[in-house]
């Protein structure tokens, strides 16, 4: 079973795609890499190309399962506003990273963990 994790981010986004293997901790690193989206360019922009780019290592590399970090708000309060869900009266919430991240698994019909 191939798997693609995902650290989601509004400007940088890591990814991985690992593999059960019969080494010593049971995983093979099949390839990892970095997303890096225009610090310049609008929210909404950045969010549809990390759907692209997610998109894209999806039909590359072909994963059963797809997990996303999840971060702590406490770390960073910036961040966290953009890449957590908003409250429920802000209707129609903006598109967020990690939401990106899980649209795009799901359109792929790749299952959580």
């Amino acid at each position: 079973m191939i798997i693609l994790g995902l650290d989601p981010g509004s400007r940088v986004t890591g990814w991985g795609v690992i593999a059960p293997a019969a080494s010593a901790n049971g995983w093979q690193a099949l390839a990892w890499g970095v997303v890096r989206l225009p610090a310049q360019a609008p929210h909404a922009e950045r969010i549809l190309r990390l759907h692209g780019a997610i998109t894209a290592l999806i039909a590359r590399h072909r994963p059963a399962v797809a997990a996303t970090q999840s971060s702590p708000p406490s770390e960073n309060t910036t961040s966290a506003l953009k890449l957590a869900p908003l409250p429920a009266p802000l209707t129609p919430p903006p598109p967020h990273t990690r939401a990106a991240s899980r649209a795009s698994a799901t359109a792929s019909c790749i299952q959580p963990p």
